[in-house]
């Protein structure tokens, strides 16, 4: 499955094709899009935390997760961010996932 989400930017910010207004970044978009959440507070570095949690889910390396990491797993696995089998530490991205890790990777000045 392929999702065809598109986000565009006018003088406002950051847009939907719904026309519904997301944030003044890219990845802020790409992040209330797809999970549901704003990017108040220190958006850029929960940004950065997500976009490293995504790419260990797509390295699949045996990478160790903190136990604070499996509770942000859990919460993409409730979002269709992710999914998994026998057990979370072995999640692998959605389509959904997917196409916010791509948005994330997109652009990284911002």
């Amino acid at each position: 499955m392929t999702l065809s989400w598109t986000l565009t930017k006018d003088g406002h910010g950051w847009h939907d094709e719904d026309g519904t207004y997301w944030s003044d970044t890219r990845h802020g978009a790409a992040v209330g899009k797809s999970i549901g959440i704003c990017d108040c507070g220190h958006a850029k570095e929960c940004i950065g935390v997500l976009r490293r949690i995504l790419v260990n889910v797509l390295k699949m390396n045996g990478y160790e997760w903190t136990l604070e990491e499996e509770l942000i797993l859990q919460f993409l696995d409730l979002k269709g961010i992710v999914e998994h089998g026998g057990g979370i530490r072995s999640c692998w991205l959605t389509a959904k996932g997917e196409w916010l890790l791509d948005a994330l990777l997109f652009d990284r000045t911002e």
